[in-house]
């Protein structure tokens, strides 16, 4: 599930080449990199790292399961969250291709009893996240109804009911349940269950025999633990039921895989051009069908990037330079955040500035001014930036996201390590009174509640 992504984290040691590397000496920086992020003990997965056809790094790092003290491999297989998306997209362009449903449809088309409210809202809407359909994954609710097995017409339950966001294809806002409704599309259409399907028309053409729908049952072979902190303190994941995530994010995989269904999306071997060229146009907010996509380093970049308990992941592509970065982690608070791992990566590539992860100084600030930022922030209309209390200092949660820990930097402004961002406090009269989130562009969020909420670990 895509969020917004103690105390490690990348300063500001900047490394830039003076003339393009060497393959022998990109290779070296990448592992320099890779293996002082591990060092830190923030850094547990594998990585693939690959230009033209060749792989410049492919290994893992850190432990696949701690108890066992079982290294990640190349091979070992993690939970993709929500990298599952550009599946499920490719799925739905597949069955377009087929003759068997048009992305210009109507989501009606394809379930009884619809809500009067969804008949504008087309599966093009669905795919490029401008449905206004409420992603259920920030509902108060699901913190415990992800333990729960569930089913498709359930999921659809718990979001059929509310008040669209927006005008259908008025706005983008990022929503696991369009993502949830494609994949019951996939299954009324074709006749077979998600990850079925997902299996005969992407998978078994590929090859990707270490990639599937993963399944609360199975014994997988080579599988990853999934972990959290709390602190500097690792803790198992909190369990979740992949049938809650589904279509939006129940995919596991390997580096391998994933790279092969990289180099699938260059070519005819699952898409004609006409269907890429469509998934791959940019709409609102830079979304794609399952892909976002922008300029990095001054080149097409076309991502997506992943997380669910325990586990966080990115398949990031720079196609016009034949470039693909695949990190997969097997803990849901990686330091440096996922993003930013790929992106330094990246830059190594391509002889770009970049920063080594190092430790920061440490900031201590007073309790009381702590409990002073307790509250919820409202960033947008039901959006919702949640600070909470944890034993070590402040969390920050935005709806539909996980919770992440928060690195004071000064009394007023935090670090968000895990997604790359900061968060800075601001009063009026001596009064907290709004937040800004420094992510990119500066966004404000107005103070809405001021109970202050503790954490509690879930058992």
């Amino acid at each position: 599930m895509k969020p917004l992504y103690p105390v490690i984290c990348a300063v500001a040691f900047t490394l830039a080449p003076a003339s393009p590397l060497s393959v022998q000496d990109r290779s070296a920086r990448l592992e320099d990199y890779l293996n002082a992020a591990t060092a830190l003990g923030r850094f547990s997965g594998s990585v693939l790292v690959a230009q033209n056809g060749t792989a410049v790094v492919r290994r893992g790092y850190g432990m696949a399961n701690l108890e066992l003290e079982s290294p990640n491999k190349p091979e070992t297989k993690f939970r993709i969250g929500s990298v599952t998306k550009p599946f499920t997209a490719t799925a739905i362009m597949i069955l377009e291709e087929r003759g068997r449903l048009r992305v210009s449809d109507p989501v009606c088309k394809y379930l009884d009893d619809c809500p009067p409210t969804w008949r504008d809202i087309s599966l093009h809407h669905l795919l490029s996240h401008t449905s206004g359909i409420p992603n259920y994954a920030g509902f108060p609710d699901y913190v415990t109804l992800m333990r729960e097995q569930t089913d498709v017409p359930r999921l659809i339950a718990r979001f059929r009911d509310k008040p669209l966001d927006f005008p259908p294809g008025s706005d983008y806002r990022y929503s696991n349940s369009g993502y949830i409704l494609l994949g019951h599309v996939i299954e009324r259409v074709s006749g077979q269950g998600y990850g079925l399907f997902v299996r005969a028309a992407i998978l078994q053409p590929l090859g990707m025999a270490n990639t599937g729908y993963d399944m609360p049952t199975r014994v997988l072979a080579g599988r990853a633990s999934g972990y959290s902190r709390v602190g500097d303190t690792v803790i198992n994941a909190p369990f979740i039921a992949m049938s809650t995530v589904h279509s939006a994010g129940a995919l596991f995989s390997t580096v391998d895989d994933l790279y092969a269904f990289d180099q699938a999306l260059r070519a005819d071997k699952l898409l004609t051009a006409a269907s890429r060229a469509t998934m791959f146009t940019p709409g609102r907010n830079g979304s794609g069908y399952g892909w976002g996509i922008e300029q990095q380093f001054g080149r097409r970049h076309v991502a997506h990037n992943g997380q669910v308990n325990g586990f966080t992941s990115i398949l990031s592509r720079y196609p016009d330079d034949g470039v693909t970065i695949i990190v997969l982690t097997n803990s849901d608070q990686t330091v440096p955040g996922i993003d930013r791992v790929a992106r330094d990566l990246a830059a190594i590539v391509f002889g770009a500035p970049y920063d080594l992860p190092r430790r920061p100084p440490v900031v201590n600030v007073d309790a009381r001014l702590l409990a002073e930022y307790v509250g919820e922030y409202e960033l947008a209309p039901n959006y919702i930036v949640t600070i909470a209390r944890n034993p070590t200092g402040l969390t920050v949660q935005l709806t539909g996201s996980a919770p992440y820990e928060m690195r004071a930097e000064s009394d007023a402004t935090f670090a968000v390590d895990v997604v790359d961002a900061r968060i800075s406090f601001v009063r009026e009269s001596g009064v907290v009174t709004h937040l800004i989130l420094h992510k990119g562009a500066d966004q404000k969020a107005r103070k809405v509640r001021r109970d202050s909420a503790t954490w509690a670990p879930l058992g």
